[in-house]
């Protein structure tokens, strides 16, 4: 029987960089709309994400992270019972809502019905 894997659910934004409209005008040439981007995460998603790192590299399990502000992303929330971010799947057990990493490591351990 295969480990299950850790599947972290968590919100990741894309931002784009705008030009400065003082310096430039869309009606000249070589005027480019957004000069870049940027992704990040909110604090609470990455903290919940590196304790979820931790405790699996300890248990030996992979980690599958799941972006929820992509349509895909938000699909295979709804259909795992995600109602809160970040949230963490393993196995059957559904854990959302922000935790910290002595009550994850719990929680994670009590799913996997190891002690």
């Amino acid at each position: 029987m295969a480990k299950p894997d850790i599947v972290v659910f968590v919100r990741q934004e894309s931002v784009a960089f705008m030009p400065d409209p003082r310096a430039t005008h869309p009606c000249w040439p070589g005027y480019r709309a957004s000069t870049g981007s940027m992704t990040y995460m909110p604090y609470e998603d990455e903290e919940f994400l590196e304790a979820a790192r931790r405790i699996a590299d300890e248990l030996g399990l992979e980690v599958v992270v799941v972006n929820v502000n992509s349509l895909r992303g938000r699909i295979k929330a709804k259909m795992a019972g995600v109602k809160r971010f970040p949230a963490l799947k393993v196995g059957d057990t559904v854990l959302d809502g922000p935790l910290d990493e002595g009550r994850l490591r719990e929680l994670i351990v009590r799913a996997l019905g190891q002690k």
